[in-house]
Parts: structure tokens; C-alpha cells; sequence
């Protein structure tokens, strides 16, 4: 049998590489050459491709295609790598969701578990890793997707890891278009083969991180109730099939059998239901919400749930060549396959940095833009709770606008500064830059040149002694909460050797 696998990642940066590596793993040695991976990167804006196509290039003898598309659309997706299985002759396609880990034996038992012929399509059983910390929602899904207890029998198709015979996969062209892939698939399956054409695989196993906030859990309701909707105007004879294949049923009779906790779950689960049908009902009457369909889940894109991201931060004053060494550094770490991110401003407090744009933007006060920069860093002691990468890289921290505070005496941001001290994050790694003050004005000048930098050098170089005074409080202040790992002159140090120092630190890390 010749296997196509097709996946279809959108913003899938955290999982891909350990999503693709665990597919590796489980591809049966007796396929041999008789597969083809099939990956389609549909609405990506993170770094989603080039790790694939870092993957791609150290995994050469593995047989890889990745196509691109700027429309987020899963079917749209499958349909390329449908037409590509066809003219190759595939028989079957493995459509994997791109946020999984694959058990050793998921490809092989779905694999034996279609060879019937009245079979057209199988499905992996979906097992939820487990936080130490779970919120409500993640607790109450936990328990939907691990008991077979409190709803009927599943009859249609599970969209995380399933295999479809290639004649099978049949989603026509429509207007407004199809977009979730498991429901449309489902109602065809079921339409034209019955029930039996669509086979649960227990012993077919993956691993996913569950949606743990009530955003994710509605959007992922709206998107399938959407859908749903769709195919029932688009095709109405789909309104014939049994409420039982189109929704599962609630069996109210096993509720007083459950433990006192699971019960308080279960009814959550109900109300949670109720709500996000009258929020959908809302805001289709009034017209709100956004227009996009496929509204990405953030909360369940992060693998290893319990391991925080490494974070590095690049430190220095003005024009000393951090932004560049994040670029590279972030490159580098890429083409290694780790996912990694860089981010500029306050690493979790959202509220302040709305706060700080606007009072930037629209040019308040002195002593109003003051109160406010008195504040950066409040709150990011839970920063990695906003990031799935595994690395991220920081530009800048609090402690620049704290030496410019004891600098010139502004004794109010200097207390508040103690006030919020231990809100600050934990830096792994600190890397220090610096350059000459010369060197310094002769890059905002060229940067202003050539529009990349607004501001006149006077206000954003004060005279060298204060210049020098600010970075000497700075390095004592970073010293005092983290450590500085190690400092270099850009002008002297090469950004090859910078780059090569911190992986070397980071492999130490790992």
C-alpha cells in the first residue's frame, strides 16, 4: 500500500518540529519508500515555514514536500495535497493535525484497521496530556475526551489523525467555502456508506495539549457550528441523516453514577454548552465578532506543557546592535529546528503596553509618560505564560528606564521601581552589547537616513558623561537582579562569534 501524510499547519511554530519528528517514529519499517509527507503551510505568520523547511533539509532522505498558501483554509490545504496524492497514486492519505504527538503505533494501526474494503476512513483515539495546573474549562474537557461514559457513541469522524481512502476525500468546491475538513467528510461518509464506512482505531493513539480558556473553547465551537451550517444550505439532503451521526447526546441517565466531582464537571460542561450557543445566536443576529472563520486556539498549540520557554535577554543602550543580534541569533536557532521568537516591550503586561503606546503616540507629559514608564515590567513574573516557542529573545528590560531614573534623580519612578522589583522575570541568559559612544551617533544617523529611526540624535543620545553614567547603573542593575553572562563591543566582537557564544550557552541550558 503506498501511504500519503499529509499535514496542514497554520502558526504551528511550538509543535511542528517534535509533531514531524514524532511521525518518523511511528512510520511502520516496512513502508519503506512507499510514503510521501505532504506538508502544507496555509496562513502562517510566525515561523512556522522555515522551521519546516529546516526540517525538510536535515531530514533530506525522507520524502517531503511543502506547499504554501496565504488563505488559512484547512480544506482548501487538503485539497492540494489530495490532487498531488492522486497523480502519484497514493491509495490512502493520513491527514495529521499539526500540534500532535504521535504514538509508535498510530501510523500501523491505522493503517491495518483500513484494509476492509467498506471502511473508508479511520480515525487515532485523541489522549490529552495532563498539566499539573489545569484550569476549569481544561478539567472539564479533560474528562469529555477521556470518558466514554456520559455521551453516546461517536459516529462521525475525528479530525486530528485519520486516514481516508484518496477516492474517498470528496469536498467539492463551493461558495462560501468549506473549511473544516472533519465535518463536511463526515456527512458525505455517512450519506453515501453508512456508518460503518467511518472506525474509531483505539489501539491508533495521539497526544495533544487541551484548550484551557473559554476564547478557545467558543471559537472552536463557532468554527464547527459555522461549518455545519454551511453544509446543511450548501447540501440540504445532509438535514436527512439521524441527529445521532451529526451530534452526540448527552445520556442524563448515567449522571447520578458519576463521583460528586465529576458530576460538578459534567453539568459545567452542559452550561458551558448553553452559553456558547446563545453567544453564537448574539452575535450572528447583531452582526458581531470577526469575520475569519478559523480563529487559531492558542492555548493548546504548546507540546510540553509543563516546561517553561528558555528567555535571553539582549541588553544595551541605544545603537548597540541588539536588534541585529536577535535577527541572527533567531535565524540561527531556526535553521537548528527551534522555534523561537523576539520579542521588543513588556513581556506580559498587555495593559501596560497599551497604556505605554498611547501615552508615546499622542505625546503626553513629561510627567504623565514618566508615571507610566515607572511601571514597565509589572506583572512579567508570568511571562511565558503568553508564549509557545521554545525560545524567546528579549530586546531590552525595565532596568533601561531604571537607570535612566537614578540617573536623573527621578526619585517617584525610582521607589516605584523597588515597589514592582519582584515582578520582574527570570532571565536564563543575559548578553550585554556594547559600542563606542561615536560609533553610536554615526549608526542613528544612519539610521534616521534611511528611515529607520525617527527621533533626532539629541533626544535620544544625552551628553557621553551621562551616557556612560547610564550604562555603568545599567550593567549594576542587571547584575544585581540576574547576572550579565557575558558583554561585547559590536564593534570589535563579530555578530557570528556573539551568535556562536550564546548556542553554545543554550546547549548547556538544554
Amino acid at each position: 500500500m503506498k501511504i500519503a501524510i499529509g499535514i496542514c499547519a497554520r502558526n504551528e511554530e511550538s509543535s511542528i518540529i517534535p509533531m514531524l519528528d514524532s511521525l518518523i517514529l511511528s512510520i511502520p519499517n516496512n513502508l519503506n519508500n512507499k510514503f510521501h509527507i505532504f506538508i502544507c503551510a496555509n496562513g502562517c505568520s510566525d515561523q512556522t515555514i522555515p522551521l519546516i523547511q529546516s526540517w525538510q533539509m536535515k531530514n533530506s532522505l525522507i520524502n517531503s514536500d511543502l506547499f504554501i498558501i496565504d488563505e488559512a483554509n484547512l480544506v482548501e490545504s487538503q485539497r492540494i495535497i489530495v490532487e498531488k496524492s492522486k497523480k502519484l497514486h497514493f491509495e490512502s492519505i493520513i491527514f495529521l493535525d499539526a500540534d500532535i504527538i504521535l504514538d509508535r503505533n498510530c501510523i500501523s494501526e491505522l493503517i491495518k484497521n483500513s484494509i476492509n474494503e467498506n471502511v473508508q476512513a479511520v480515525y487515532a483515539v485523541s489522549i490529552p496530556t495532563q498539566r499539573k495546573k489545569q484550569s476549569l474549562i481544561e478539567k472539564i474537557l479533560n474528562l469529555y475526551d477521556t470518558s466514554s461514559e456520559m455521551f453516546s457513541l461517536r459516529k462521525h469522524l475525528h479530525g486530528r489523525a485519520f486516514l481516508i481512502k484518496t477516492e474517498a476525500w470528496n469536498v467539492p468546491e463551493t461558495n462560501p467555502k468549506l473549511i473544516a475538513d472533519d465535518i463536511y467528510l463526515s456527512f458525505y461518509l455517512l450519506q453515501k456508506y453508512g456508518e460503518r464506512s467511518i472506525k474509531k482505531v483505539d489501539t491508533a493513539k495521539i497526544y495533544f495539549h487541551q484548550i484551557s480558556s473559554y476564547s478557545d473553547f467558543y471559537n472552536t465551537f463557532r468554527r464547527r457550528q459555522i461549518e455545519i451550517n454551511k453544509c446543511f444550505v450548501l447540501f440540504p439532503d445532509f438535514k436527512m441523516l439521524p441527529h445521532s451521526q451529526v451530534n452526540r447526546k448527552f445520556l442524563w441517565k448515567n449522571l447520578p453514577h458519576q463521583s460528586l466531582t465529576d458530576i460538578f464537571l459534567w453539568l459545567s460542561l452542559i452550561f458551558l454548552k448553553k452559553i456558547t450557543k446563545l453567544q453564537f445566536k448574539f452575535e450572528s443576529f447583531f452582526g458581531l465578532g470577526e469575520n475569519s472563520q478559523w480563529r487559531i486556539t492558542e492555548t493548546s498549540k504548546k507540546l510540553d506543557v509543563n516546561k517553561k520557554p528558555i528567555l535571553i535577554l539582549i541588553e544595551g543602550l541605544d545603537c548597540s546592535g541588539k536588534k541585529t543580534t536577535a535577527r541572527l541569533l533567531q535565524n540561527k536557532l531556526i535553521s537548528n529546528g527551534i522555534s523561537c521568537l523576539i520579542n521588543i516591550g513588556p513581556l506580559n503586561s498587555k495593559f501596560y503596553r497599551l497604556t505605554s503606546r498611547l501615552v508615546s503616540l499622542h505625546k503626553c507629559p513629561n510627567f504623565v509618560r514618566s508615571m507610566v514608564y515607572a511601571f514597565d515590567g509589572s506583572g512579567d513574573s508570568k511571562w511565558y505564560k503568553n508564549f509557545n516557542s521554545q525560545i524567546v529573545i528579549q530586546i531590552s528590560s525595565p532596568m533601561r528606564n531604571w537607570s535612566y531614573a537614578i540617573v536623573n534623580h527621578k526619585y517617584i519612578r525610582i521607589f516605584i521601581m523597588h515597589l514592582i522589583k519582584k515582578n520582574l522575570p527570570k532571565y536564563d541568559l543575559i548578553y550585554y552589547l556594547t559600542a563606542p559612544y561615536n560609533t553610536r551617533i554615526e549608526r542613528h544617523a544612519h539610521q534616521v537616513k534611511f528611515g529607520e529611526n525617527p527621533e533626532e540624535i539629541k533626544k535620544r543620545f544625552p551628553q557621553k558623561e551621562v551616557f556612560d553614567q547610564m550604562e555603568f547603573e545599567l550593567k549594576k542593575l542587571l547584575n544585581i537582579n540576574n547576572k550579565i553572562k557575558a558583554e561585547f563591543d559590536t564593534t570589535i566582537s563579530s555578530y557570528k562569534d556573539i551568535i556562536d557564544n550564546i548556542v553554545v550557552m543554550l546547549k548547556k541550558i538544554n
